[in-house]
């Protein structure tokens, strides 16, 4: 806490941890009225295995304090972008729900099948051979070595026109082989000579960005994941919870600083993490 305690201060910006402490104080002291309001930003927190419960306590116990008769009133603002069931935490907390579906980037929704892509309403997209650019024209050329179901295709396209991908599997164990799998077709590119589409990833790529956060992976407790290894010098990495906080920050940075390029990862990643991704 600041010198002085919350007192001294007109506004504190703290962990789920340190809020409750504080309240806990101000509870202790009588002086819970100088709470006027509490905004929880990342709300989806309160479905998280290991501090879930504790934004939950917090919540419920402000309920309790400023409902009661002669209590102080305290407003609780609650934010996020991934969270379900609004409904019924709005009923629970007995708030007002306010959502909008206003994105600073417009986000454009597509199905791929066999070739095909289809919009939101399963409409194609333009045949695969007619000569557009983007993921219709991605999908017209022939397969990529080992990229059978052309994800290393729509992958590609998008890091070559300076982007970057985080592409969603459904196990850590996937995320890996889809990882390696990249990586090896990105070298596989870069080591023909005469191939635009590896004079691209050589133009591209900032490979002493991607030499940092190798560097970074291999001072870090956990030292060096061989397949990260292998992956991240050609700007792939993969992102699952078997890899340590200090592992998951490097790479996440690594992504923000558009040094790696194509993120695999679990569905543990879409949850309030803010990533820069074009596909």
């Amino acid at each position: 806490a600041p010198a002085g305690g919350l007192a001294s201060v007109d506004a504190a910006v703290c962990t789920l941890e340190k809020a409750n402490s504080l309240a806990n104080r101000l509870l202790e002291e009588g002086r819970l009225d100088l709470l006027a309001a509490v905004v929880v930003d990342e709300l989806h927190l309160i479905g998280d295995e290991s501090r879930g419960y504790l934004l939950e306590l917090f919540l419920t116990k402000l309920l309790f304090l400023t409902r009661r008769p002669g209590a102080p009133s305290c407003q609780v603002i609650g934010m996020s972008a991934t969270l379900p069931g609004l409904e019924k935490l709005a009923s629970w907390l007995g708030g007002r729900l306010y959502s909008t579906d206003y994105r600073p980037v417009p986000l454009c929704q597509m199905a791929k099948i066999g070739r095909q892509l289809l919009d939101a309403r399963l409409s194609p997209l333009g045949p695969p051979d007619s000569g557009e650019d983007g993921p219709v024209g991605a999908l017209a050329k022939p397969d990529l070595p080992g990229d059978s179901d052309q994800v290393g295709a729509l992958c590609l396209d998008t890091v070559l026109r300076g982007h970057s991908v985080l592409v969603f599997c459904p196990t850590k164990a996937w995320c890996e082989q889809l990882a390696d799998s990249l990586a090896r077709i990105f070298f596989g590119l870069i080591k023909r000579e005469g191939s635009p589409e590896g004079d691209g990833l050589r133009a591209t790529l900032d490979y002493q960005a991607l030499l940092e956060v190798r560097s970074q992976l291999q001072a870090s407790p956990a030292g060096l994941d061989p397949v990260l290894g292998r992956t991240v010098p050609f700007a792939c990495a993969f992102h699952h919870a078997g890899l340590t906080s200090e592992e998951r920050e490097v790479l996440e940075s690594g992504f923000r600083r558009h040094a790696i390029r194509v993120l695999v990862a679990t569905s543990t990643l879409s949850a309030g993490v803010n990533l820069p991704a074009r596909l």
